[in-house]
C-alpha cells in the first residue's frame, strides 16, 4: 500500500481526470505509474543511445571533419577575417 500527499490544485486535477474516465482516482494513479514507469524504462539512459542509428549516418565532405576540425575552423575564421579587412 502506499499513501500520497498531493497538494490541492493536484488532488482537484486527479479528481476531475477520474470522474471524466469513470474510474477511481487510485486508478487513475496506478495507470499514471505503470505508464511512467514503462516510459522510464524504455527511455535511452545514454547520448549514444539516444542517437546511435544518427551517429556516422550523414558523411561531412571527404569525412576527415572530425579529425581537421580545428584546421578548418582556423580557415574559416581567417577567411573572414581577411574579407572583414577589405570592406
Amino acid at each position: 500500500m502506499l499513501t500520497l500527499r498531493l497538494d490541492p490544485q493536484l488532488e482537484k486535477s486527479v479528481t476531475r481526470a477520474a470522474k471524466s474516465l469513470r474510474v477511481s482516482k487510485s486508478e487513475l494513479v496506478r495507470r499514471s505509474l505503470v505508464k511512467f514507469l514503462h516510459e522510464a524504462e524504455s527511455r535511452p539512459k545514454t547520448a549514444w543511445e539516444a542517437g546511435h542509428d544518427l551517429i556516422g549516418k550523414y558523411a561531412v565532405g571527404d569525412g576527415s571533419f572530425a579529425a581537421d576540425r580545428k584546421r578548418l575552423v582556423r580557415e574559416k575564421v581567417r577567411r573572414k577575417l581577411a574579407a572583414s579587412r577589405k570592406s
